[in-house]
């Protein structure tokens, strides 16, 4: 999953909005709180899907450089993201190595 945080708000947001909508079909606040959190999450799925295609681009051209994907190592999102991109073109490995390196630098 590219996205997991922001593709998962999006689910779950549009779920309690039409559950909130059947439950109560009155109250206007289910279906605002789902539309706030739809957009919040489709946002957060967007900057993913931005960071896979910039990262795809450099694998490509490039192969794995640790400079693209070294920035990718603070953020539990980009990590997910970062690891379906080495995933696909074969440099899971190189880059699980990158944060084991990360998290020896940080231990230190």
């Amino acid at each position: 999953m590219t996205a997991p945080l922001g593709e998962s708000a999006v689910l779950v947001s549009a779920s309690l909005g039409i559950l909130g909508m059947l439950l109560s079909p009155k109250h206007p606040l289910y279906p605002i709180l789902s539309i706030i959190y739809c957009v919040t999450g489709g946002s957060l799925a967007h900057g993913q899907f931005k960071l896979r295609g910039r990262l795809e681009r450099s694998i490509q051209e490039n192969g794995f450089d640790i400079r693209e994907f070294y920035p990718t190592v603070h953020h539990w999102c980009d990590i997910q993201t970062a690891k379906v991109v080495a995933r696909k073109y074969g440099h899971l490995g190189d880059y699980l190595n990158l944060l084991h390196q990360r998290k020896s630098e940080k231990a230190t």
